[in-house]
């Protein structure tokens, strides 16, 4: 069976941090799944870098983030900052969160998610 690395984060304030939601990836290991984070009517401000983000993947498993209904505002860098790799961007937005008022920008490397 494999490990599981799954957070789901409700009705929260992620605020004051350094980073606000960080998902680092890990390195290939048998029978280990990739760290995955849901973030569900949150809100993610003041912090003093990025909002939510990807960061620190050295190679290996490519971590990921869901948001939704979230706000997203004030922070010192952007407030959702995703990662490129060859399986598409790691974060993805329902397109139902406010973000704005962050320092650098709203998103980059972010994909909508669409309903199936």
């Amino acid at each position: 069976m494999a490990s599981k690395r799954l957070v789901t984060i409700t009705n929260s304030v992620v605020s004051g941090n350094n980073y606000g939601i960080d998902a680092q990836g890990i390195t290939f290991a048998v029978g280990v799944r990739a760290p995955s984070i849901s973030v569900e009517s949150c809100q993610v401000s003041n912090n003093g870098q990025d909002g939510v983000v990807i960061g620190g993947f050295v190679g290996g498993l490519f971590p990921n983030i869901v948001v939704s209904s979230s706000t997203i505002t004030d922070n010192g860098g952007w407030g959702l900052k995703g990662l490129p790799s060859p399986v598409g961007n790691l974060i993805l937005s329902r397109g139902n969160n406010t973000i704005v008022g962050n320092a650098l920008g709203s998103v980059v490397f972010v994909d909508p998610l669409l309903p199936l």
